[in-house]
């Protein structure tokens, strides 16, 4: 049986936390992926922030 902890983000999660958002951003086949400045717009920021 699997145990899980589940515990609410902190600051130190935040490295963590923008790699992932960073890993999710879709780029089609063939693409350039993003810059990764694209984690500083404010769309992108708010779901780090905080």
């Amino acid at each position: 049986m699997n145990s899980y902890h589940i515990r609410v983000a902190g600051r130190e999660d935040e490295s963590f936390l923008r790699e992932m958002l960073y890993q999710s951003l879709y780029v089609p086949e063939g693409e350039e992926p993003f810059s990764r400045d694209i984690l500083e717009e404010p769309f992108m920021k708010k779901y780090v922030e905080n």
